[in-house]
């Protein structure tokens, strides 16, 4: 849980404690839509008009500003909660829902939570059950991305010299708030699945049979919660992840960093933008720009401290020493 405490910026001014880019006028005004990065206050009516909690725009997060469904709430209480704040997820809570996107030579499959009202369906490219193992966060704390990577290919050469049949994976949030890097394990025993993600400080890690996804603890092998069933597609035509989460039609097309370095809010859109563009580049690639550049203002922002990327668990925020 993170013990950051809000930190005013400007008179009457409060920015998120977990991300830093979050930001809204302490009196709750509609100055605030006048904001880039925005949070918002939620107001529950069962307790009366005072405002809940606040939420993030940026990353997710929500932090308290009184004690919820008691007399105490008109005391200022600024703790992060909900997702995605460090140490509040249970393993099988940050493990679903999930997608993964399975990389086999040109060719790659989604296998997605399976939505009620979702008929398609192809046959799974693999003989089951699959193993799906990462080596980013190791336990269950958010690095930065180098950091991330420097663990997968350290994996990825460990898995090779031992001879066994892998696949290059992704698995992300269905939203694209996090992503990381994994690695698909096929015709292996059980047990030396959980025995490499035990090895790599992974809590967790996800096998993949008949019945669905279901998720494995790595000190014991225990299956948390039923498996999930799936949907598998095969990916087709070029698309680019940032144009996805925007809702934009034209995924075909070079996205565009929506911010700029021009004032302060611009400045953290940017490099928020940025960031989740770089991770998801890193995981899960992108068809249009291959990795080439973005569109968008001719100014960038720069990193004042070294950055940890979203995860299932937390945001992505600045190390600040």
């Amino acid at each position: 849980m993170s013990q950051d405490q809000p930190d005013v910026i400007l008179p009457g001014l409060e920015r998120c404690p977990c991300c830093g880019r979050g930001l809204l006028y302490l009196d709750g005004t509609a100055n605030s839509r006048e904001l880039l990065n925005q949070a918002r206050e939620v107001t529950v009516p069962d307790h009366g008009d005072k405002p809940l909690y606040r939420e993030c725009r940026s990353c997710g997060a929500r932090w308290h500003r009184h004690h919820p469904a008691s007399m105490l709430r008109g005391v200022a209480e600024p703790y992060v909660d909900a997702w995605p704040a460090f140490g509040y997820r249970l393993p099988s809570d940050a493990w679903f829902p999930t997608a993964m996107r399975i990389f086999d030579g040109a060719q790659a499959f989604d296998v997605l939570p399976k939505a009620t009202n979702d008929t398609s369906h192809i046959v799974a490219p693999f003989a089951g059950p699959v193993y799906v193992v990462t080596a980013w966060n190791p336990g269950g704390r958010p690095a930065t991305l180098a950091q991330n990577e420097a663990l997968q290919r350290r994996m990825d050469a460990d898995v090779r010299h031992r001879g066994w049949h892998v696949r290059q994976t992704a698995v992300f949030d269905t939203e694209l708030r996090w992503a990381e890097e994994s690695t698909a394990l096929l015709g292996l025993s059980e047990h030396d699945a959980v025995t490499l993600a035990r090895e790599y400080a992974q809590p967790t890690l996800l096998k993949w049979s008949e019945a669905g996804v279901t998720v494995l603890t790595s000190d014991t092998g225990t299956t948390l919660g039923a498996a999930v069933p799936v949907t598998i597609r095969r990916r087709s035509g070029p698309t680019c992840p940032m144009r996805t989460i925007a809702g934009d039609s034209q995924e075909d097309v070079v996205c565009r960093n929506p911010g700029g370095p021009w004032v302060s809010a611009s400045i953290h859109e940017s490099a928020r933008w940025r960031h989740q563009r770089a991770m998801l580049l890193s995981t899960i690639g992108c068809s249009v720009c291959h990795g080439g550049p973005s569109d968008g203002p001719g100014g960038r922002s720069l990193d004042v401290y070294p950055q940890l990327v979203a995860s299932r668990y937390g945001p992505g925020r600045p190390i600040i020493s």
